[in-house]
Order: structure tokens, then C-alpha cells, then sequence
């Protein structure tokens, strides 16, 4: 996938160089906008690691049927829906006590 089309997926990273998010004042967006710098990253150097985290989106949905969630809805393309993933895994690994933080993507 282009970057320019991998851009496009993104809530919070437009290809800068460098983070616009005050690091103290927009913690949040800061955090969302590294994430997904890191996975577009990530997939233009191995375009299968986009396609495991699709994987997963359609395996959440399929293993879920009753739950209503970002990740059910239609409110954000599947790609982008995959980027909520990593980043949930990225929130796990690197800040274990505020993956909350997850159901704030798109919303700050």
C-alpha cells in the first residue's frame, strides 16, 4: 500500500517529520499520532504486517457479534481499525495502566 493511501487511514499522523502535539498538553494525541507513525512505518517496510492486524479486525468481529465498538462499527475504515489494534498492543506493552486510553482514539 502507497503511503499516501496509508496516510489516509490515519487520525492523527499526516506524514510530519515531527510530532505537532505539545508533549505535555496534547499527551494523548501525542501518543495516537507516534503509534501510528510507527505502523505506517512499519507496513511500508513489510506490507504484511498491515495484513495480520486486518486479520485480527475480522477475527474481532467475527468473535464478537454482539458487542457495538469502534471496531464493530462503521465509523472508521478497517484499516484504521487496524491501527486502533496496534495501537491497543502499543498502550499494552509501553503503558500497561492506561490502555483506557484506547477508547479515546478519534475523540481527542
Amino acid at each position: 500500500m502507497p503511503n499516501q493511501d496509508l496516510l489516509t487511514l490515519c487520525h492523527y499522523y499526516h506524514g510530519e517529520d515531527k510530532c505537532p502535539f505539545d508533549s505535555e498538553k496534547e499527551r494523548v494525541q501525542g501518543l495516537f499520532w507516534m503509534f501510528e507513525e510507527m505502523f505506517v512505518r512499519h507496513t511500508l517496510h513489510d506490507p504484511t504486517f498491515m495484513e495480520g492486524y486486518l486479520k485480527r479486525v475480522d477475527n474481532y468481529k467475527k468473535n464478537h457479534p454482539d458487542v457495538v465498538n469502534d471496531l464493530t462499527s462503521d465509523r472508521w475504515a478497517k484499516g484504521t481499525k487496524a491501527i486502533i489494534m496496534y495501537s491497543e498492543d502499543m498502550l499494552q506493552k509501553w503503558c500497561p495502566n492506561e490502555v483506557d486510553l484506547i477508547f479515546q482514539y478519534g475523540n481527542v
